[in-house]
Formats: structure tokens, C-alpha cells, sequence
């Protein structure tokens, strides 16, 4: 998992995770996300912006995470 704050003080983050498909069998293979820490301090909540499963969800996530810094593992 990677984090980056931008200017505005909105912080990306970009990770792996392992879940659960449409039929609620566990998916074989890590998948790429990317998220965001919203609210205040005392109140901050993590919002999923994308999880991707496919190579062009992949591509974007990706690009998503390269441009804001929070750089995919690996």
C-alpha cells in the first residue's frame, strides 16, 4: 500500500487487495485498487474509487495512482 497528499490536502492511496467476485467466490489473483482519505481527522473515512479485474481497469488504476504519486507496489 502507498499514500500521497496533494496540495489540496486529499490523500491517494494505491494498493493490492484479494476479494470476492460477483458470486461470492475469493478471486485467485491480488487486484490492484485505488482510494481516498476523506473527512477530518476525527471523522476520516476511506472511499474505493476503483478496483480493477481487467487489463484496461489495470492500466487505469494504474495510470490513476503514477499521476497522484501513490505509486502501485511493485
Amino acid at each position: 500500500m502507498s499514500g500521497s497528499r496533494n496540495g489540496t490536502g486529499l490523500i491517494t492511496v494505491c494498493g493490492e487487495v484479494r476479494g470476492r467476485n460477483g458470486t461470492g467466490a475469493y478471486v485467485p489473483a491480488m487486484e490492484p485498487y485505488v482510494g481516498v482519505l476523506m473527512g477530518t481527522r476525527t471523522n476520516l473515512d476511506f472511499v474505493v474509487v476503483g478496483i480493477a479485474s481487467t487489463d484496461r481497469e489495470r492500466a487505469e488504476v494504474g495510470s490513476l495512482c503514477r499521476d497522484t504519486g501513490a505509486a502501485l507496489p511493485g
